[in-house]
């Protein structure tokens, strides 16, 4: 109800001040900057404003804002009232999904959708908006139904994204083979009949998803300057820290399976964006970061990261087991996403 009344008060502040509201403050903070993005263009214009692709101090401070806002309200609710095990159930449904939103962002750098709407829909925050309120729905569907005979949920959210892969062909610069989408189809419905729990339909949700996004990125493979030195880099140094802090005599509350997801994703994400800033040019679009690295240069981001996320794990050991859940699970996505975002870009020369 809050968030449909924020939605609702932002409509009518819109319509009742076009310009002062939606040209000064939506468009040149939030969907300016993703328009921008999503036009490959450092800038563009609407009613005399201009706004700014990437990030900026207003969208960011939000978008924080709706993070923290969101953890308290999932702490609230969750608190006292989930099983044992439930969260890191949930959390194991969800990592198919990182990687999903991860390789369809890169989708948009290919630049597969010819629609500037569908573009803006893959930019994020919009691409992982739309993808988790959709798993919500799976999982949730997959607990109210879970005393029917079929996999109900599973099998309408397989079927509705499969036609809508159907009709947006015409919009996308590639087509997908249709025996390979019912073929995918097929295989994932007969698996949702045979895993019924709630976390294993949401997984396998997830999975499907991230099937249909790399056929593209393997259809787009053979064409493109592939590095895959980058995609070697990217990984090596994240497992290896990982995997010292595992055999070095630290205390055990760091070598949780979480403790330990949340060291190798934060990073990966540190060292996709030193390699790409440092060696292919790119650069950093966050506020506070792209203000470190223009001080002190991209490798900074590698300690400093490591040194949070370790610090973050250190100051949460003596929470409870849901607290620490979700703030590892928000940990883990803030570096899993971007991370292999970048280093999937990266090695594919987009």
């Amino acid at each position: 109800m809050i968030v449909l009344a924020l939605i609702a008060a932002l409509v009518v502040l819109a319509v009742a001040f076009p310009h002062t509201f939606y040209d000064q403050f939506i468009w040149r903070y939030f969907w300016g900057p993703i328009v921008a993005d999503a036009m490959g263009a450092y800038s563009t214009e609407y009613g005399g404003v201009r706004a700014f692709s990437g990030y900026n101090i207003v969208n960011t401070a939000t978008y924080a804002i709706l993070t923290v806002g969101a953890l308290y309200v999932a702490y609230s609710h969750l608190k006292g009232k989930a099983e044992e095990g439930d969260i890191k159930k949930f959390i194991f449904a969800l990592f198919p999904l990182m990687i999903y939103g991860s390789v369809a962002r890169v989708l948009e750098d290919m630049g597969l959708f010819l629609s500037l709407d569908l573009q803006a829909m893959f930019i994020t925050p919009l691409i992982y908006i739309q993808i988790l309120i959709l798993f919500l729905c799976v999982i949730f569907a997959s607990m109210r139904f879970s005393s029917s005979r079929y996999p109900l949920p599973m099998v309408v959210a397989i079927v509705a994204c499969a036609l809508s892969v159907v009709l947006l062909q015409s919009s996308l610069s590639m087509r997908m083979s249709y025996l390979y989408l019912a073929l995918v189809s097929a295989v994932f419905i007969w698996l949702s009949t045979k895993f019924r729990e709630w976390h294993r339909q949401g997984f396998l949700f997830s999975l499907f998803l991230l099937s249909l996004a790399l056929y593209y990125v393997i259809s787009y493979a053979p064409n493109a300057e592939l590095r895959p030195m980058v995609l070697l880099g990217s990984l090596s140094l994240p497992a290896l820290v990982t995997f010292l802090i595992f055999i070095l005599p630290l205390p055990s509350y760091f070598k949780d399976p979480l403790c330990l997801a949340a060291v190798f994703s934060q990073m990966l994400d540190a060292t996709a964006t030193y390699i790409g800033i440092s060696q292919f040019g790119y650069y950093e679009k966050h506020v506070l970061p792209s203000f470190v690295m223009g001080t002190a240069g991209p490798w900074v981001m590698i300690p400093i990261k490591l040194a949070v996320v370790l610090l973050v794990i250190y100051a949460i050991k003596d929470e409870n087991e849901t607290v620490k859940d979700i703030a590892l699970l928000m940990i883990i996505i803030l570096g899993m996403a971007p991370g292999t975002r970048d280093m999937l870009r990266i090695t594919l020369g987009v």
